[in-house]
């Protein structure tokens, strides 16, 4: 059974309120994260039904719209709505979670980010926090930045290939390594070892090269399946006031990247994160149907008040709002025949937001 997408949303949305003994399960199994995905997945009922969701902050605790989880005394979850019961289950840890890489455990560089998807975020700082210029939604770690190195990387995937055979997309994330070319050709390495080890499809998530031979190249040469490139906020000025230091990267030239990408991909093989809540949502809307013409997949998450980022407390994204958008944005991809569960890698897990699960709706009409 698929859930509604109003719960859906409210989880993206607000979290979940877990009683203390589910909380303390999920944390001593290693199911909750403290780094990037900043929470936990979740599997309503069905391999089919991801869902990214906070548990960890206390921004959420007390907030009377999110849904609860509990644990009965066989150790099952379950998510409460209402009058309604969700049978929950989150994404196994493997047994070599805490085994040490490069002085890293290998869960920090390296998860499940669906049953058959893995999430890498082998950059686990940034330069742009290393130098002072944050994006202040942001919870990557501070310091100074480290590589898992190429081979440290493709060790990490042998171990998950041996655990998990079957798993065949990667999606890699992460900081920027350096002011340079944002990563490029390290992440092209990366991706080139995936594919070695069988893992055929993947995508980066990347700031655009400043270059154009180098951003072609990237696209045109290496095993990058999918590109994404997230502009986050569209608005200008309030992009400069909340991303520091990546808006000094205009907004012509991600529209130029993404047409370089897409005449090398196709469209439909690039996409962009909208941070919904962080800005006007006309705005956001205007920038989600900007890239909708443009041929790339918007994909649109709901701003959550993380305890760590350096913005500090703010309000939640109310969840009628994120779905009202979310659907207004469903309708444009599929008027425009660009399929999000189409492109490998992040965009077709579809856990951090509402376009495949809205997309369903066209499917069953």
């Amino acid at each position: 059974m698929q859930p509604p997408p109003d719960l859906v949303a409210r989880l993206m949305c607000y979290g979940i309120r877990a009683s203390s003994s589910a909380r303390a399960d999920l944390e001593s199994s290693g199911a909750v994260e403290r780094g990037f995905i900043h929470g936990a997945v979740v599997m309503l009922g069905s391999t089919r039904n991801i869902v990214n969701t906070s548990i960890i902050d206390d921004s959420y605790s007390d907030d009377p719209r999110a849904a609860s989880l509990t644990v009965d005394d066989k150790g099952r979850f379950w998510i409460h709505d209402q009058s309604r019961k969700y049978y929950a289950q989150f994404l196994e840890v493997p047994p070599f979670a805490t085994e040490l890489v490069e002085q890293v455990p290998i869960h920090d560089y390296v998860r499940l980010h669906s049953p058959s998807t893995l999430f890498a975020t082998p950059v686990r700082q940034c330069a742009y926090i290393a130098a002072g210029r944050p994006c202040l939604f942001c919870t990557f770690e501070p310091g100074r930045v480290r590589r898992l190195s190429p081979q440290g990387f493709e060790y990490t995937l042998q171990e998950y290939k041996r655990w998990k055979p079957h798993i065949a997309s990667l999606a890699i994330g992460g900081g920027s390594p350096n002011m340079t070319d944002f990563g490029t050709r390290y992440y092209a390495e990366l991706a080139t070892r995936a594919r070695m080890l069988g893992i055929q499809n993947t995508s980066i998530e990347i700031v655009p090269a400043r270059d154009d031979l180098t951003w072609i190249a990237f696209a045109h040469h290496s095993a990058v399946d999918a590109i994404i490139t997230s502009i986050e906020i569209w608005d200008d000025q309030r992009r400069s006031e909340l991303c520091l230091g990546k808006s000094e990267i205009s907004k012509s030239t991600y529209l130029r990247r993404w047409n370089q990408a897409i005449e090398i991909l196709g469209p439909g093989m690039v996409s962009s994160v909208l941070l919904v809540g962080l800005e006007a949502l006309d705005s956001t809307l205007r920038g989600a149907e900007r890239m909708v013409n443009e041929g790339v997949v918007p994909t649109l998450i709901p701003y959550r008040p993380y305890d760590s980022s350096p913005l500090g407390p703010q309000q939640p994204v109310d969840h009628e709002d994120y779905l009202m958008l979310s659907r207004a944005v469903a309708g444009m991809l599929h008027a425009a025949r660009l399929q999000p569960e189409s492109q490998p890698g992040c965009t077709s897990c579809g856990g951090c937001s509402l376009e495949l699960i809205l997309n369903r709706e066209y499917e069953n009409e």
